[in-house]
């Protein structure tokens, strides 16, 4: 999670909205180790991707939207819609329950094998993808912030499973 910190304050990302919650902690945790970056925290995560939407219109810039699994996704996606249908950037990044609980049921699971949030979501933005890997998740993140802010802009989304965030990486 420090590294994908690192990675998004590198491509000035630095302002992030969202409502803390479990599978999403570790950026939230991450965040909190210094001067990293500006967290906006809201009461609703619907709330907190217009949040998002309305300060990328002012700035002119690409914020991050940070939601938990299950609902925290579910609540954001109308924001996240709402940002793609007017061409407004955002990199979404969806908390998920480790990889190893993928198809057993687990409290919440995003994975396509329960409620699919990245199914759900890969209409509404320009590009979703699936952490997989530590290390790969460094270059996906530079990925996704150049998709969100290249030609018609538009908001991006990482499902990030919790064993892929807390894993160690390096950046190259």
């Amino acid at each position: 999670a420090d590294l994908i910190v690192d990675v998004l304050l590198e491509q000035d990302v630095d302002t992030f909205f969202g409502v803390p919650g479990g599978a999403i902690s570790p950026v939230y945790d991450a965040l909190g180790d210094g001067d990293r970056g500006r967290i906006i925290c809201a009461r609703h995560e619907t709330t907190a991707a217009f949040m998002a939407a309305g300060w990328a219109r002012v700035t002119g810039r690409v914020p991050a939207l940070l939601m938990t699994s299950g609902p925290g996704i579910t609540n954001a996606v109308t924001g996240i819609a709402s940002a793609f249908a007017d061409g407004v950037p955002m990199v979404a990044l969806g908390g998920e329950v480790p990889r190893s609980n993928f198809g057993r049921g687990a409290l919440q699971e995003g994975s396509r094998y329960q409620l699919d949030t990245l199914g759900m979501v890969r209409s509404i933005t320009k590009l979703s993808l699936e952490a997989t890997t530590s290390q790969g998740t460094i270059s996906q993140l530079r990925r996704l912030v150049a998709t969100a802010s290249s030609g018609r802009q538009g908001p991006v989304y990482m499902s990030l499973p919790l064993d892929v965030a807390t894993a160690d990486a390096q950046i190259t």
